[in-house]
C-alpha cells in the first residue's frame, strides 16, 4: 500500500512547517516532524485513541515534552521512529485518508511508493511507473524506466521531477511554463513559490509569476529580504502573460530583482531569456542564490548604462 503523504514528508522534510499532519483512513491522525530525505522521523505524535505498536521502532516515548507543550487532550509522542515503522502503522489503520492538509510541499506531479529492499523508490505519474530514484553515497540519482543510465541530481525532488519531465516528453503531454521552470530549478536545489494577481513591475497587469527567496521555505517577506520574480513577457508587444500555460515562441522569461526595501530601487530589471531556454533562467537564479549582491550590482550597472544612453 502506498503512503504517498508520508513519502512526501520524508523526502521534503518539515523544517519550515514545524509539524505535518497525516490523516488516517480510519478517522484518526498523527503528526510528524522530519528532516529532508529522512529514513527516521524526528517526532511522531499519536492523537488520542491511537496506540503505538510494541516494536523496537517505537521504544522512545517522550512524555516530558508532551507535558511541557500542554497536550492536555492526551496522545503520545515518540522520537526517532523509522519511516518504515510509521508506514506499517499507517497501513494497519487502513492507509492514508483521501483528504489531507494542504502543506506547502515542493510542487510535483509524482507519487513515490515504499522504498524497495534495494533502497530505491519507484516514481509514478498518472498511475504509470516512469522510473526510480535512489540515494548512493550521499548523491541522489534518477533512472528512467527502460534505461540503465542513472542521472545525478541535487536531491530527491529534483530526481523525481526529472523523471516526470522525461515521461511528459515521451508521452507528448503539454508542459506549462511553470512545470518546465520548476523542473530546471529543482535540479539546482531551488523551489519557487507562485503568486497570482501580483504586479510584475513592467505593465502592471495581474498574472501568475514565480517568486524565489534566498532559501526554500515559507513565502519570502518581500519587504524584509532580497528576492527574484520570474515571469513571461511577449517580446513583440511587451505584454506580460501567465506562466501556468505553455510558452509561445514570441515570449521571453524576465527576471526582476528585489532588495527587500521600500525605497525607489526596491525592484530593478534583471536579465531576460528566450522562453525555451529555461535552463539559463534556472542558472541565473542559482547564481543569484550564491551571491545576490553580485547579481544585483551587475543589473544596476546595466540599468545605469541604459539610463545614461551609453553602450
Amino acid at each position: 500500500m502506498i503512503a504517498a503523504r508520508l513519502n512526501r514528508i520524508a523526502a521534503a522534510g518539515t523544517a519550515e512547517r514545524a509539524h505535518s499532519r497525516i490523516r488516517l483512513a480510519d478517522g484518526h491522525f498523527i503528526t510528524v516532524t522530519a528532516r529532508p530525505d529522512s529514513e527516521v522521523l524526528d517526532e511522531v505524535f499519536l492523537a488520542p485513541g491511537l496506540t503505538a505498536p510494541d516494536t523496537e521502532g517505537w521504544w522512545r516515548e517522550d512524555s516530558v515534552e508532551l507535558f511541557l507543550t500542554h497536550h492536555e487532550g492526551g496522545g503520545r509522542l515518540y522520537l526517532d521512529v523509522p519511516v518504515e515503522d510509521v508506514r506499517q502503522f499507517i497501513q494497519d489503520h487502513l492507509g492514508e485518508h483521501e483528504e489531507q492538509d494542504q502543506d506547502d510541499f515542493p510542487a510535483a506531479r509524482f507519487l513515490l511508493n515504499a522504498r524497495s529492499h534495494h533502497g530505491q523508490w519507484a516514481v509514478f505519474v498518472e498511475g504509470e511507473r516512469v522510473g526510480r530514484i535512489f540515494l548512493e553515497d550521499g548523491v541522489w540519482y534518477a533512472r528512467a524506466y527502460g534505461s540503465n543510465q542513472p542521472v545525478e541530481c541535487e536531491g530527491s525532488e529534483a530526481a523525481a521531477a526529472l523523471l516526470v519531465e522525461l515521461a511528459d516528453q515521451a508521452a507528448g503531454r503539454t508542459i506549462t511554463a511553470e512545470q518546465a521552470l520548476r523542473t530546471e530549478l529543482a535540479a539546482r536545489g531551488v523551489t519557487p513559490h507562485t503568486e497570482g494577481n501580483a504586479f510584475f513591475g513592467f505593465g502592471g497587469r495581474p498574472k501568475v509569476l514565480a517568486v524565489i527567496g534566498l532559501s526554500d521555505g515559507p513565502f519570502p517577506d518581500l519587504n524584509e529580504q532580497p528576492y527574484v520574480l520570474l515571469g513571461l513577457r511577449d517580446s513583440a508587444d511587451g505584454a506580460e502573460v501567465t506562466i501556468d500555460r505553455p510558452v509561445k515562441g514570441t515570449e521571453e522569461w524576465v527576471a526582476v530583482l528585489g532588495n527587500g526595501t521600500f525605497d525607489e530601487l526596491a525592484e530593478i530589471p534583471g536579465q531576460s531569456f528566450p522562453s525555451t531556454d529555461v535552463a539559463a533562467v534556472a542558472a541565473y537564479v542559482a547564481r543569484w542564490r550564491h551571491n545576490p549582491f553580485a547579481v544585483w550590482d551587475a543589473a544596476m550597472t546595466v540599468r545605469n548604462t541604459a539610463a545614461n544612453g551609453t553602450t
